[in-house]
């Protein structure tokens, strides 16, 4: 049988498929016979849309590998491959690269130089690149910085590399959230298409509204956390950012509903097993308030959690232990990594609150 036809046979399996994790173990079986066969068209495209999958799953392992491989084949065909077809997942890389503590910090740097490079050079504008850079700021508590490049990502034409409008405007209202302008931030999302492909706007955004205007003492977080809680209804719990809304919407009912927020981390608490390190933090970090509790507590819940409990009855304490120790060893990775003391100071407040 010719390699290309097993290929296409394991692709055409693929379409079958619903989990993107199924997907990606059939696409690196494919990967695995074009590079045997040296198909660098084949071994292009297999890792194209191998990245392409990823992107929906809140964990990053196969797409780094791949997408260095992709630019290395561009740098030794530059004839041979279309550069711009990469690019929109540059995006992604960029994100999920300073989305994990042990990337170098002048990684990062190098990864956002390059990216400016390419993207300028394919003659796009940076509309679609300052979208990673906006949160890298963020991540490393330069808010104001964050503002600068949010405004100047408005200045920028719209292309195919940017990202869609309901995206932008999430970014918009978490940076109204962030300066505490509660009042633009709720203007802002009504502005919603309500066209998101998988439902995830503006879910994402009341979540974030939900935690935000909790924290600034806004009653208005009750309405939101009902708009949430109902777009969470009929949405993939395996996309990427979910487990972050989740956190947010868990620690503002440990206040005022304990039953929906036992049953929320019943349900997500796996998923932040296998979620990059940023997302670990947050989701660590926001079940505390829930977890400040003594006794003991009946948990059906999975056993790839690393305290796992056959009889499912659980000590809060050890959980609130668990979480607790983890959010710390992240947040010293992250502030030595960011060479800023963020991730410190955003765990130091809510332990402050849940005290």
């Amino acid at each position: 049988m010719s390699y290309t036809l097993e290929i296409q046979k394991l692709l055409l399996k693929n379409e079958k498929l619903s989990h993107s994790e199924d997907k990606i173990a059939q696409l690196k079986q494919a990967i695995q016979i074009a590079d045997v066969n040296k198909d660098l068209d084949w071994g292009y495209e297999l890792r194209l849309n191998l990245i392409s999958e990823e992107t929906n799953l809140p964990y990053l392992i196969d797409s780094f590998p791949a997408f260095a491989w992709m630019l290395d084949a561009l740098e030794s065909h530059p004839e041979r491959f279309d550069e711009e077809g990469c690019l929109w997942l540059y995006k992604w890389t960029a994100t999920a690269a300073y989305s994990y503590a042990d990337t170098l910090y002048e990684e990062v740097e190098k990864i956002f130089s390059d990216m400016k490079e390419r993207v300028l050079k394919n003659g796009f504008s940076l509309r679609g690149y300052y979208s990673p850079l906006i949160y890298w700021e963020i991540l490393q508590g330069k808010v104001e910085n964050a503002v600068h490049y949010l405004e100047l990502q408005k200045k920028e034409k719209r292309d195919l590399i940017s990202d869609d409008e309901d995206y932008e405007l999430d970014t918009q209202v978490e940076m109204a959230l962030l300066r505490q302008d509660f009042d633009e931030a709720i203007l802002l999302s009504n502005n919603f298409s309500h066209k998101s492909g998988n439902g995830f706007f503006p879910f994402a955004t009341h979540s974030y509204m939900t935690y935000y205007l909790h924290k600034g003492k806004d009653n208005r977080a009750e309405e939101y956390f009902k708009k949430s809680i109902t777009g969470l209804t009929n949405l993939d719990k395996s996309i990427k950012c979910v487990v972050d809304c989740v956190s947010c919407l868990i620690n503002y009912a440990a206040h005022y509903q304990t039953k929906t927020a036992w049953e929320l981390f019943e349900q997500y608490a796996e998923l932040e097993v296998k979620s990059m390190d940023s997302m670990s933090f947050t989701f660590s970090k926001n079940v505390l308030p829930l977890l400040n509790q003594e006794g003991k507590i009946e948990l059906n819940l999975s056993h790839k959690l690393p305290y796992y409990r056959e009889d499912n009855l659980y000590d809060i304490k050890d959980l609130y232990s668990h979480y607790y120790n983890k959010a710390k060893e992240l947040a010293q990775r992250f502030d030595q990594r960011n060479r800023t003391d963020n991730f410190k100071q955003l765990l130091q407040k809510e332990i402050d609150i849940t005290l």
